[in-house]
């Protein structure tokens, strides 16, 4: 394999990681949220209905 080809593969792999890192914690996130929230709850903050 060429320099170039595994320089552009490091480049990709490294993309990946920070999506992942950015990215996984924010589905966590979601996640937690959503579990709190029952989803009638979630229906009606998204239709603006409070209480």
């Amino acid at each position: 394999m060429s320099y170039e080809k595994r320089q552009r593969k490091k480049a990709r792999w490294n993309g990946y990681k920070w999506a992942w890192i950015i990215g996984y914690p924010g589905i966590l996130i979601f996640e937690l949220i959503a579990f709190l929230f029952e989803p009638e709850t979630i229906i009606e903050l998204q239709s603006g209905n409070f209480g």
